[in-house]
Formats: C-alpha cells, sequence, structure tokens
C-alpha cells in the first residue's frame, strides 16, 4: 500500500512547469512594461531638451537693437513660445510619440528657457489585468532648461 503512493508520481512535472510558467509570464510583463515607460519617458525628455534649446532662440530683437548684447542675452517670452511649438510641431511628424504636450514653463531674465513636457504612456497587458478607469495608462511628466550665452 505505501509503496503505490511513493511510485504514482505523475502529473506532478506539469504542475511545476505551469506554475514557472506563470511566474515567467508575470516577470516578462514587468519588464516590457517598465522598459516601453523608461523609453518613452527617455524620448519626452529629448524633446523637452530640444524644445528648450529652440526657445533659446527667441531673442529680443528690439532689445538688442536698443542696446546690443550685454552679458546676458534678453529673451521675448512670445518669441520662445513660438519658438517652442514650432519645435514640437516639427518633432511631433517625425517621432514615435503621439501623446504629450510641452509648453514653456519660464523665462527669465538671465536668458533661461524652461519647458515642461507632459505625456501618457499605454502599458501593455494591464487592460488585461486590472478594471481601473486608466486604461493602462501612466502620465509621464518632464522637464528641461536652456540658457542662451553670449560669447564674450
Amino acid at each position: 500500500m505505501w509503496r503505490r503512493f511513493r511510485d504514482d508520481e505523475s502529473g506532478q512535472l506539469i504542475v511545476l512547469v505551469l506554475g514557472f510558467g506563470v511566474v515567467i509570464l508575470l516577470l516578462m510583463t514587468v519588464v516590457i512594461g517598465a522598459s516601453k515607460y523608461f523609453l518613452y519617458q527617455r524620448s519626452l525628455h529629448s524633446i523637452a531638451d530640444g524644445a528648450a534649446l529652440a526657445g533659446t532662440n527667441g531673442i529680443d530683437d528690439d532689445a538688442i537693437y536698443r542696446g546690443g548684447v550685454g552679458e546676458q542675452v534678453e529673451l521675448d517670452p512670445a518669441a520662445v513660445e513660438r519658438e517652442v511649438q514650432e519645435y514640437v510641431r516639427v518633432t511631433r511628424g517625425f517621432d514615435v510619440l503621439r501623446d504629450f504636450s510641452c509648453q514653456t514653463a519660464d523665462v527669465t531674465t538671465a536668458g533661461v528657457v524652461t519647458v515642461d513636457c507632459n505625456g501618457t504612456v499605454e502599458m501593455p497587458f494591464v487592460n488585461s489585468i486590472t478594471s481601473g478607469g486608466s486604461g493602462g495608462r501612466i502620465p509621464v511628466a518632464v522637464t528641461a532648461s536652456s540658457q542662451a550665452l553670449t560669447s564674450g
């Protein structure tokens, strides 16, 4: 009678393989989601960097013609915003990111332009796992700054 229970281990390997399969699938889901979020954030930060750099082209022409360029470049906030939005418009055509927006957060008298970009990344597999109202979308926000300098 005891011998029957010791020798009858058929089906144990199937349970083990299925258990490991579920664990591997969960780990893959986490790694793929984290990678997608990281890559989206890096791409959005790259766009914010470029937009801030483009914003430094918004030089106040009237101030230049009135007094020349001193140690600091004077920027026109309206021109800075135009430059930032033009950069975002052109970039949107080349980049894979579609759901984002950028706006000028601050233009200082020292020629520093700060740009905030916001977007959402849609996480894979999240819709099938959760029933939350976000639909698997996670917000991403980045900030970048650039300064217009004069060579002296």
